[in-house]
């Protein structure tokens, strides 16, 4: 927990010295002057301190240094080109800054160097082509700076490269194809970029190696190709918010997957039933694409799905009952599709359940019933539900008063459904309750005074109810 200003400390009475690590302390002020006169240093890491000022054009002094980390702090100014005369250099970390210019040309003179990590730096200009010449280098990360131009062919020199992090740097252009010879890649994130339109590329397959795949917002077109499936050791695909049309079988090849985020595309056809292979996944969005068919019964086979999103698409028929067996699932998203059939009664086994949105499913016009049956009783053992939202369904009967000890439930909201009776009165048990929507139902008169005790931020009922402390009546369409 050091703290203060080292600028005026006399590093020059420490002669052999060739460690200075301060790293995760307070210090604030700039470097001190007289550290780029030590040059036994090799090992320099201010990492997560406050320090400010600029990076001295005296670096180049520092011959032997191997080691240079001052990331998450408040440096300024221009990267000097005189880097490239730290001719030691392996690891070179500005992250977090807010430096301004260009990388310097003079980087490529840094044979030695393997790691670079320049990410959310405030950096311009174009990634120089002398990247190519760094031939040991292991990892570049350039990812949130305000670059332009295209990734650089010379990259495809980069044997060694394990990762290669592009991710939201304005960059266009194609994706070029001398990547693919980066075989031993094990991330490559170069998402949201404004790259020319079109399929993804065919070397993406043969990255045999790959464990994470970052190309959202990339605009790409056409189907995720079969080969998808030669990438066994993959963990982490983002391809979201793209123009994607299909995903293939093979897709449930892919038995190392963790995370898989396809939403805001245009996929179409039925929701693989192979997705159920992909035992390991914890977090799966298909939202916000033209899936159609139902939710296959394989999906509970995911036994470690914390995530479930497949909201805004045209998927029919029910909920599975096999989604019970999802004691993991946190978010359960089902949202304006034309899903029928009922809650499933063994929802109360999922007690992990924090959002529960299935709302507009009832389309009339085409014959969209909604989800439809009774809201079960066994829903209030989800004592971490938080969102119960079920507007726009076809829902019947009560609301039951098992959710009087839904402790963590913040909104709910069962507007323009069918429900009738009188509205549990153990709502007031329910602290966090912030929403209730109740209008459009068959609900009786007069509702619970209860609820008045609560911090309600929104309280909508039917306009002919007797109400003590409703913020206003009717629906959200009226």
């Amino acid at each position: 927990n050091l703290s203060g200003s080292l600028t005026s400390y006399d590093f020059t009475k420490l002669s052999s010295l060739e460690v200075v690590d301060l790293s995760e302390n307070q210090l604030q002020g700039e470097l001190p002057t007289a550290l780029y006169s030590m040059g036994s240093i090799t090992f320099v890491d201010f990492e997560k301190n406050e320090m400010s000022g600029t990076l001295s054009t005296e670096i180049g002094k520092l011959s032997l240094l191997r080691r240079l980390v001052l990331s998450d702090n408040k440096l300024s100014g221009q990267i000097p080109s005189e880097i490239g005369q730290v001719r030691d250099l392996e690891t070179f970390d500005l992250s977090g800054n807010n430096l301004v210019g260009s990388i310097p040309s003079e980087v490529g003179n840094l044979s030695d160097l393997l790691h670079v990590a320049l990410v959310n730096a405030g950096l311009t200009g174009t990634i120089p082509t002398e990247f190519g010449r760094v031939i040991k280098l292991e990892s570049l990360l350039l990812s949130v700076n305000a670059l332009e131009g295209s990734i650089p062919e010379e990259l495809g020199l980069l044997q060694k490269l394990e990762s290669l992090l592009l991710q939201s740097c304005g960059l266009n252009g194609t994706i070029p194809l001398s990547l693919g010879s980066l075989t031993d890649l094990n991330v490559l994130s170069i998402g949201i970029n404004d790259f020319t339109p079109g399929p993804i590329p065919s070397f993406v397959y043969n990255l045999e190696n790959l464990q994470t795949l970052e190309l959202q917002t990339t605009q790409l077109t056409g189907s995720l190709g079969d080969d998808i499936k030669n990438l066994k050791k993959l963990q982490l695909l983002k391809l979201s918010d793209n123009d994607l049309s299909g995903i293939p079988d093979s897709i449930g090849e892919l038995t190392e997957l963790i995370e898989m985020r396809l939403q805001g595309n245009v996929i179409s056809g039925e929701i693989p039933a192979s997705l159920g292979q992909l035992s390991k996944l914890t977090d799966l969005r298909l939202s916000l694409n033209r899936f159609f068919g139902v939710i296959p019964d394989s999906i509970g086979n995911l036994l470690s799905l914390e995530r479930f999103e497949v909201g805004r698409n045209f998927v029919s028929g029910h909920i599975p009952d096999t989604i019970t067996q999802l004691e993991n699932l946190q978010l359960l998203w089902c949202e304006d599709n034309y899903i029928s059939g009922t809650i499933p009664e063994g929802i109360g086994s999922m007690t992990q359940l924090r959002e529960f949105v299935c709302h507009m499913n009832r389309y009339e016009n085409v014959g969209a019933p909604g989800i439809n049956g009774t809201i079960p009783e066994s829903i209030g053992l989800l004592q971490n539900l938080q969102t119960f939202s079920v507007y726009l369904n076809g829902l019947t009967g009560e609301i039951p008063e098992s959710v009087g000890i839904m402790e963590a439930l913040v909104t709910l909201d069962v507007e323009n459904n069918f429900l009738g009776g009188t509205v549990p009165s153990v709502l007031g048990d329910l602290d966090n309750l912030r929403e209730i929507r109740l209008g459009g139902n068959q609900l009786d008169s007069p509702l619970p005074g209860s609820v008045c005790s609560l911090e309600l931020t929104t309280y909508l009922v039917d306009c002919g109810l007797v109400c003590q402390c409703c913020t206003g009546c009717g629906t959200r369409d009226s």
